[in-house]
C-alpha cells in the first residue's frame, strides 16, 4: 500500500492560481489607466475655467473703463495655451451700461472636443457719471430705513 502525499500543489491549481493572477492584473492595470485619464481629463477642466475667468477679469477691466460692449468675438490663449480657445458673446439687457457675457472655452479638435462656459451679468461704468459722483459731497440727512448694503 502507497499512501499518496498532501504536500505541495498541483499543475490544476497553479493554473488556475496564475489565471487568478493574471485577471487581478490586468484589471488594476485598468483601474490605473481609467484614473490616470481622468485625472488628465479634470487638470483639462481645470485649466480651461481658470482660463474662463481670467477672460472674465480682462472684460471686467474694459467694464471699469467704459470699454464694455455687445460683441462676439473670439481667440486663441496661445502662446502659453494654444490647445484652449475662447470665445465671447456679449448681449446688451433692458439695463443701461448692463451686460449679460458668456465665454466659452473650447479644447481638443474633431470628435473629442470639450468646451466649458461661464454666464455673468457685467456693467460698464461711464467715468463721467462714476467722477460727478464722488465728487459730490455726501448727505448727512437720514430717513428711517436702510441705508446702504
Amino acid at each position: 500500500m502507497r499512501r499518496k502525499s498532501t504536500y505541495g500543489f498541483t499543475l490544476i491549481e497553479m493554473l488556475v492560481a496564475t489565471v487568478l493572477l493574471a485577471i487581478g492584473v490586468t484589471a488594476s492595470l485598468g483601474a490605473i489607466s481609467a484614473a490616470t485619464n481622468a485625472e488628465a481629463e479634470a487638470h483639462r477642466i481645470q485649466t480651461a475655467s481658470m482660463l474662463a475667468r481670467q477672460k472674465l477679469a480682462d472684460l471686467a477691466v474694459q467694464g471699469l473703463n467704459g470699454q464694455l460692449s455687445a460683441v462676439q468675438q473670439q481667440g486663441t490663449f496661445a502662446p502659453d495655451e494654444p490647445d484652449y480657445h475662447w470665445s465671447e458673446n456679449s448681449i446688451s439687457t433692458q439695463y443701461t451700461n448692463l451686460f449679460e457675457v458668456t465665454v466659452t472655452v473650447t479644447w481638443g479638435s474633431g470628435n473629442d472636443q470639450h468646451q466649458t462656459a461661464i454666464t455673468t451679468y457685467m456693467q460698464n461704468v461711464d467715468q463721467g457719471t462714476l467722477n460727478s459722483t464722488n465728487q459730490s459731497s455726501p448727505s448727512s440727512s437720514t430717513s428711517g430705513g436702510f441705508n446702504g448694503l
